[in-house]
C-alpha cells in the first residue's frame, strides 16, 4: 500500500515488476530452506526460480549479492566467504547472462544512450540524486508522474547543482555512517543489511546503464523500498522494546500511516484510469517533459480534441527540437484542422530530423494532393 507502488499493477506492461517479485520471493524461501537443511533438490529448486524471475524482469540480477548480504543478517550464517561464493557461481552466471541479453535487446532498440548522449558524470551525478529522491517520495509521495525527464535530453531543463550534489552526497554518506555505527558499537546488523538491500536493488535501474529518457521512474521502487520499510518499522517498533507501556501509541502511528498510504494509492489508481487522465497528470507533474506532452496529444486526438492536442504537441516540439515524432504528430494535428502550410513546414521539419520518416513522407504527400500540387505529392 504505497502510492509509488500503484505504477507496477497499474500498469499492464510492468505487472512483471510483480512477477519477478513473487519469483524472486520464492527464491530466498527455497533457498533458505537450502541453507538450513541443504539438499540438492533445494539448490535446484532456488536455481529454477531465480531463473524464472529473470525471464520476468532482470531486476533481479543483484538477487546472488542480496543472498550474501542476508547471510549477515537474519541467517548469520557460519560459513567462509570464498564457500558461500562458490556455492553463487551458477546463479552469478545466470545473471550475468540475463544482464547481457536484456543490454544486447535494449541497444537493437536504441534505448541504452551512448556516452555521448549521457555523460559518465551525469550519470553518477544522477545516481545520487535518484538515490536521494527515491526516499523521499517513499516519505512524502507528491508531484508523482509516469515519466520524470533526464536533464542531458531536455532541452532547457537543469540537473542537480553542484552544491545540492555534495549536500545529497552527505546525507547518503550520514545514513551509511549510522548504519555501520549500528553494527560496530551495539552489534545491529540488521540496519547496515537492509540499507545494502536498498542500494544493491537499485543498482540496477540507478542509471550507469542509462536506457531511455528518464532520470527516475515510480516503478523503480518496488522492490528496493523493502529495506527502507523494513528500517522504518524497527524504528517505530524500538520505543516498544523500550517500554512495553508505548505499544498502544506505536500501533496508533503505524495504523495511521497505513490508512494514509492506502488514500495516496488509492488516489493514484485514479489517475491510471486512461491515458488522457495519466498524461495530464504526468503534464502537470512535469511539465518540461516533452514525452507527457507527446502522449498527452495523442490521448486528446484520439477523442477528437485535435487543437488542444495540437498545443501539446507544440511544446513538445519546442522541449525537444530535434524530436522528428513531436513535429510529425504537430503536422497531423494542423492537417486535421485545416491549416495546411504550417503542417507543411512540420512534415518537412520532421523529415530533416529522420529522413527516413516513411509516415512523415506520406503525410506531406497527402497534405500536397490537398493543395492541388500533385507533382510534388506524387514525388513524396
Amino acid at each position: 500500500l504505497h502510492p509509488l507502488h500503484v505504477e507496477s499493477d497499474a500498469w499492464v506492461s510492468e505487472r512483471k515488476d510483480t512477477l519477478s517479485a513473487v519469483f524472486g520471493f520464492a527464491t530466498l524461501i527455497a533457498w533458505t530452506g537450502y541453507v538450513r537443511r541443504g539438499g540438492r533438490r533445494r539448490y535446484l529448486l532456488t536455481t529454477g526460480l531465480l531463473a524464472l524471475g529473470l525471464m520476468a524482469k532482470p531486476i533481479l540480477v543483484t538477487w546472488p549479492m542480496v543472498m550474501l548480504l542476508l547471510e549477515v543478517w537474519p541467517l548469520r550464517r557460519d560459513l567462509p566467504l570464498r564457500a558461500r561464493i562458490v556455492e553463487k557461481l551458477p546463479w552469478f552466471g545466470l545473471v550475468f547472462a540475463s544482464a547481457i541479453a536484456t543490454v544486447i535487446a535494449q541497444s537493437a532498440s536504441q534505448a541504452v544512450k551512448t556516452a555521448s548522449a549521457v555523460p559518465l558524470v551525469d550519470r553518477l551525478i544522477n545516481a545520487v540524486h535518484a538515490n536521494v529522491v527515491y526516499l523521499g517520495k517513499l516519505i512524502a509521495p507528491l508531484n508523482l508522474s509516469v515519466i520524470y525527464p533526464h536533464w542531458s535530453s531536455t532541452e532547457g531543463l537543469d540537473g542537480p547543482s553542484g552544491l545540492q550534489t555534495a549536500v545529497e552526497l552527505a546525507v547518503l554518506g550520514l545514513i551509511t555512517a549510522a548504519a555501520v555505527w549500528a553494527w560496530r558499537q551495539h552489534d545491529r546488523r540488521m540496519p547496515l543489511v537492509m540499507w545494502g538491500l536498498w542500494v544493491l536493488l537499485l543498482l540496477p535501474v540507478i542509471g550507469l546503464v542509462q536506457v531511455g529518457d528518464q532520470s527516475i521512474a515510480d516503478r523503480y521502487t518496488y522492490l528496493p523500498s523493502i529495506g527502507v520499510f523494513a528500517l522504518f518499522t524497527a524504528a517505530l517498533l524500538w520505543p516498544v522494546d523500550q517500554d512495553p507501556r508505548s505499544r498502544p501509541a506505536t500501533v496508533a502511528i503505524a495504523a495511521l500511516m497505513l490508512v494514509g498510504c492506502s488514500i495516496g494509492t488509492w488516489q493514484r489508481a485514479q489517475v491510471w484510469q486512461n491515458s488522457e487522465t495519466l498524461f495530464a497528470a504526468a503534464v502537470e507533474a512535469e511539465p518540461m517533459s516533452a514525452t507527457a506532452h507527446m502522449n498527452l496529444g495523442q490521448a486528446l486526438s484520439k477523442r477528437g480534441a485535435v487543437a488542444e492536442a495540437a498545443r501539446h504537441y507544440q511544446i513538445a516540439a519546442t522541449l525537444k527540437p530535434g524530436s522528428a515524432t513531436a513535429h510529425f504528430n504537430l503536422g497531423n494535428s494542423l492537417r486535421d484542422t485545416g491549416q495546411l502550410e504550417d503542417a507543411v513546414a512540420e512534415y518537412e521539419t520532421a523529415l530533416r530530423a529522420n529522413p527516413d520518416y516513411a509516415a512523415a513522407a506520406n503525410n506531406l504527400g497527402d497534405v500536397y494532393a490537398r493543395q492541388q500540387r500533385f507533382d510534388e505529392a506524387i514525388q513524396w
